[in-house]
């Protein structure tokens, strides 16, 4: 996909872009609002952002991945 893709590696249970989701049952007290802010900012000047499930199953690698979630294996394996 190039450069202008970001993909946020979170836990599965926010997987298909559910931690942008303002109604989704997760998003309590609007936690999840800097994430749909970011995504916006993002989108605002040409960037792609999406949970990395959504790219995977698109078969688009993402120019950057933000880690908000520890794998379980070592980056190297995951992203090469």
């Amino acid at each position: 996909m190039g450069l202008k893709s970001l993909a946020l590696w979170t836990d599965p249970v926010y997987a298909g872009d559910a931690i942008f989701d303002a109604d989704s049952p997760l998003n309590r007290d609007d936690c999840l609002a800097p994430f749909r802010a970011l995504r916006e900012e993002l989108a605002s000047r040409g960037w792609a952002c999406h949970t990395r499930d959504v790219f995977a199953s698109r078969g688009e690698v993402p120019g950057a991945v933000l880690f908000l979630d520890i794998p379980r294996r070592p980056v190297r394996a995951l992203l090469g």
